[in-house]
């Protein structure tokens, strides 16, 4: 099961252009930047230009200026942001509403944010408040109202005032999405309820969170999809899988090509790509002949493989790369 890895406030993405779609009919807008992030939410996108961080709004125009070490993606109406080696938020308009004191900072969410101190994190809440002691030594965002947190290589969920609800007794965990969360003990994986019962049972080498009434897990180095009830729904043949289901489908590998499957495991668009992402607002971010493009659930190619690098769209937009630019 993939973590985030906390001491990166951001995930940095090496492409400079945007793509503007309409229903599916694309234009372009490309500016000189340097570094962008993974797309646009909440209707700004952080990007680096000569070393320094500033945002962007839907159009182009840099909103907030560059004067940042680095910059996160809002969320919740505020992002967090680096300067001389700190970290703090800002709101929409610019205004620092918590000061630079965290030695790392991520999005909030439900509320909450964990932030770090020292080798140490916690959570605070949007005024700058510390809910939630710098006890952890990793944590996460908080899903339906419980967060996975880890202290002395064990890991538990805590509630939104740091009441430890799930002991912190397991050697893995994922977060919590429709009602279970994948939990890991001696080298295998199920799945319990937000009461803390097991209601999947520890029989998979991994497993990934639920999403549209399905969770992709792995046996026998094969990948497949149980429902909830834990019955498996798609048989294990499949050599990889991303993520899970979005928007009705997901894409799996087989013999080192991906292509994608909906939730009764009918093949809808073939296995000839040598990457492909989750859908996201109607299109899917593929890969081909060492171009990326995009395709929509049809299959057919929407934005054609010109580009080096791209993004799955957000706010109905994606960032790419092209040329160098």
């Amino acid at each position: 099961m993939k973590k985030q890895t906390f001491f990166k406030i951001v995930l940095f993405v090496l492409c400079a252009g945007i793509i503007f779609t309409t229903n599916c009919k694309e234009s372009y807008s490309y500016i000189d930047f340097d570094t962008i992030q993974e797309g646009f939410l909440e209707g700004f996108e952080p990007f680096e230009k000569n070393s320094n961080w500033g945002y962007i709004d839907r159009t182009g125009k840099v909103v907030i200026p560059f004067e940042y070490g680095c910059g996160g993606s809002f969320s919740e109406g505020l992002a967090p942001v680096g300067k001389d080696y700190k970290f703090g938020y800002i709101d929409r308009y610019g205004k620092v509403v918590i000061p630079f004191e965290y030695d790392a900072a991520w999005n909030f969410s439900e509320g909450l944010a964990f932030v770090g101190k020292g080798r140490k994190i916690g959570y605070i809440d949007r005024y700058g408040k510390v809910v939630i002691p710098f006890e952890y030594d990793y944590a996460d965002n908080f899903s339906e109202g419980l967060a996975l947190v880890r202290k002395d290589d064990k890991w538990g969920f805590i509630d939104r005032s740091g009441k430890k609800i799930i002991p912190l007794e397991y050697d893995d965990g994922g977060y919590f999405s429709e009602g279970l969360a994948p939990v890991g003990k001696g080298g295998k994986y199920g799945y319990m309820d937000r009461s803390g019962n097991i209601v999947i049972p520890f029989e998979y080498d991994d497993a990934w969170s639920f999403s549209e009434g399905l969770a992709f897990v792995r046996k026998d180095d094969k990948w497949g999809f149980i429902d909830r009830s834990g019955k498996v729904v798609i048989p294990f043949e499949y050599d990889y899988a991303w993520w899970s289901f979005s928007e009705g489908l997901a894409s799996v590998g087989k013999s080192g090509k991906f292509g994608y499957i909906d939730r009764t495991g009918k093949v809808v668009i073939p296995f000839e790509y040598d990457a492909a992402w989750s859908f996201s607002e109607g299109l899917a971010l593929v890969k081909k002949d060492g171009k990326w493009g995009f395709i929509d659930r049809t299959g057919k190619v929407v934005i054609p493989f010109e580009y080096g690098y791209a993004w799955s769209f957000s706010e109905g937009l994606s960032c790419v790369k092209k040329g160098g630019k």
